[in-house]
């Protein structure tokens, strides 16, 4: 890495901080008029009411009535997750709600700084820059929408990124069964993740394979012992009542057929399952025809297309693609590339975009322009386009450092 590539990094980074710190722009005045800990309280209300016996936590009228007594009567909280998250979630059960809420955020933002920080210092040549690179990147992140919607609404959004970026890390580290364990997990909480279990397929490691088998049936066995078989049943039952709404901060291809492209979801379904069947096709044909297409880069493709594939992919998902945007940013001190510039300001510009709570009233405006036109997915779109132009006459086997 030169002077000058460094000092790039730096200056991009610099202009990002600064764009981003807007969205904090009367925070303190905005704070208190937010729903806090709103989307927490389906983790918290859930594993509460599994401690008291309940067992239809998704539909049943007893929940609910819990729900709205923990929240004091502000909100009737749904729920839409699995009994195996549950079992991560019993040491909160064990707190008061906003205490619970206060150790949960601190514990998941620092578990997500101290990922993506060791992401930068194993991606970067110079490793004490790329430890700072890494940890001002996800500050950048934490200060957009989508880290204000995990700070504010306590969602799973650092617990994620975290665990798909520590996937990478770990399987590069030659450890394939504990990078299996770290994907399952992150299954467990939201189901879009398990796609990047190509990642372990078209590679032909099996025991990351393995891994995940552990880190998702291991803590779903123990619900299952713990509350029985029928909270399953429970499970089906709520998950088929709740449908699917269309909203333009749910940015997916499902997202985008449906609200930005006017089609019903009956209809957008066969063609979301016929781009699965495509996104499989392609990539297997990528790994076996360029094999010397980075890692990296690789599963930076599957990031973006697992975020794309999700029928519902909120502001906090896209934590995640913190990932393929520092290893695009990395390229940029090691090839002069136009494409690897422009992945860098596609994903910047998704970050800067994307929120459901956005505290200033420009970037509030913004973000509705945004999401209502589809820009956030045809960003995503594009930032898929340059990776793959950055990579396809790449001639290196490795990107990460040893």
């Amino acid at each position: 890495m030169n002077d000058r590539a460094q000092r790039n990094v730096l200056l991009w980074l610099a202009l990002c901080l600064s764009i981003s710190s807007v969205s904090f722009s009367g925070f303190g005045r905005v704070y208190p008029r937010i729903p806090q800990g709103f989307d927490f309280m389906q983790f918290y209300a859930g594993v509460t009411a599994l401690g008291l016996g309940m067992r239809d936590i998704w539909l049943g009228a007893d929940y609910h009535a819990l729900a709205t007594e923990l929240s004091s009567g502000r909100w009737r909280v749904p729920n839409a997750y699995f009994p195996g998250f549950f079992v991560l979630m019993l040491p909160f059960g064990a707190l008061t709600f906003d205490n619970a809420f206060l150790v949960f955020t601190t514990l998941t933002l620092g578990f997500y700084l101290l990922v993506t920080s060791w992401l930068g210092q194993r991606c970067f040549v110079q490793r004490p820059a790329g430890t700072l690179f890494g940890a001002l990147l996800a500050v950048f992140t934490v200060f957009t929408g989508s880290g204000i919607d995990c700070l504010c609404l306590g969602q799973v959004g650092f617990l994620i990124a975290g665990l798909i970026s520590l996937t990478y890390l770990l399987g590069e580290l030659r450890y394939p069964m504990l990078a299996g364990v770290s994907l399952g997990l992150a299954s467990l909480i939201k189901a879009w993740p398990a796609l990047l279990l190509l990642h372990f397929l078209l590679r032909r490691q099996w025991r990351g394979l393995w891994g995940f088998a552990l880190g998702y049936g291991v803590p779903s066995l123990v619900g299952v012992y713990l509350w029985g078989v029928d909270l399953y049943f429970y499970l089906y039952r709520g998950l088929k009542s709740f449908g699917y709404q269309p909203s333009p901060v749910n940015q997916s291809l499902t997202g985008w057929l449906t609200y930005s492209c006017g089609l019903s979801h009956v209809a957008a379904i066969p063609l979301h399952l016929v781009a699965a069947m495509l996104l499989v096709a392609g990539m297997a044909w990528l790994q076996s025809s360029k094999p010397k297409f980075p890692r990296s880069l690789f599963y930076s493709l599957l990031v973006l297309f697992a975020c794309l594939l999700a029928p519902w992919s909120w502001p906090h998902h896209r934590l995640a693609l913190v990932f393929p945007l520092l290893v695009m940013l990395e390229r940029t001190t090691r090839r002069e590339q136009a494409w690897n510039w422009l992945g860098v300001a596609a994903l910047s510009a998704l970050f800067c975009l994307d929120g459901e709570i956005v505290i200033h009233p420009l970037a509030a405006y913004l973000h509705q322009v945004a999401a209502e036109s589809g820009l956030i997915f045809l960003l995503m779109v594009s930032a898929i386009v340059c990776i793959l132009f950055a990579g396809w006459n790449e001639k290196e086997d490795e990107v990460v450092h040893a």
